[in-house]
């Protein structure tokens, strides 16, 4: 069985890599040159066409990506393609609405299942990812040496359109979390505390988040908002868990996405 991992950024090259050295028949594909891609042990292709891949690994940004990946730019599953995969793990992460227009564009002989995850590209190259998990049971089943080489748990969230329910909620939490923190953290620059002795009262008190607790860690900790950056990413996701949720965009979300939009680069 041969996978191709199709976006090969800050988490898809190190899930590439962690596939490789369990063993598994895996090639690579990213749109960008770049030459941490030509130094990694995963054989990356010029075009999707030459993979000959069984199974298509999805971990490109956007819905639009994933479409130009699947049909519009790329055309994996194009008339010119007669070796298209017959299985499709998605672990970008995008609306609800998007993964099940994409269950109606796939070939209907062609499996669909979600598998986003959490964990910043830390946990990739740890091979400590979280996979929230959708779709048929016995697909699941089949992939799960996959999940197992590149995340330390795996939750099985219901069917398709609930793993990037549960994942865009999750991504919700932490957006929040990252803007109060670096908000706590400018307030105590500017009022003279050590910020070293705050993040420690933090993680040993009601303070504590998944991002204080992993602020040394996590290499976009100090970012502002770009395109391109991780709290753009973030920013992205949050606009995903609102077209997936039944109910209205209100304050709340307009306020979150505001502070993301508006949160600068820290510079000492």
């Amino acid at each position: 069985m041969r996978v191709l991992v199709a976006g090969c950024g800050a988490m898809g090259l190190p899930m590439a890599e962690n596939l490789h050295q369990a063993g598994t028949d895996v090639v690579g594909f990213d749109v960008r040159t770049d030459k941490l891609l030509d130094r990694s042990p995963v054989p990356m292709m010029g075009s999707v066409l030459e993979a000959r891949a069984d199974v298509l690994l999805v971990v490109v940004r956007t819905a639009k990506d994933i479409n130009d990946l699947c049909f519009d730019v790329q055309g994996i599953f194009s008339n010119t393609n007669p070796h298209p995969p017959a299985h499709v793990i998605i672990s970008s992460t995008v609306a609800k609405p998007d993964v099940l227009a994409l269950r109606k564009r796939l070939p209907e002989q062609v499996s669909l299942v979600e598998a986003p995850m959490s964990g910043a590209p830390v946990a990739a190259r740890e091979k400590r990812l979280s996979f929230m998990l959708a779709g048929d049971d016995a697909l699941l089943d089949q992939h799960q040496p996959l999940f197992d080489a590149m995340g330390r748990v795996c939750f099985r969230v219901g069917e398709l359109g609930c793993g990037m329910l549960v994942k865009t909620m999750n991504n919700t939490l932490a957006a929040a979390s990252v803007l109060v923190t670096r908000r706590v953290l400018a307030d105590a620059r500017a009022e003279g505390v050590d910020e070293h002795l705050l993040m420690n009262v933090l993680n040993a008190s009601s303070g504590s988040t998944w991002f204080s607790k992993n602020f040394n860690d996590i290499d976009w900790a100090n970012e502002g908002y770009a395109n391109t950056s991780t709290i753009g990413i973030l920013e992205k996701d949050v606009r995903c868990a609102m077209a997936s949720l039944s109910r209205e965009r209100d304050a709340f979300d307009d306020a979150l996405i505001h502070g993301l939009v508006n949160l600068s680069p820290r510079v000492d």
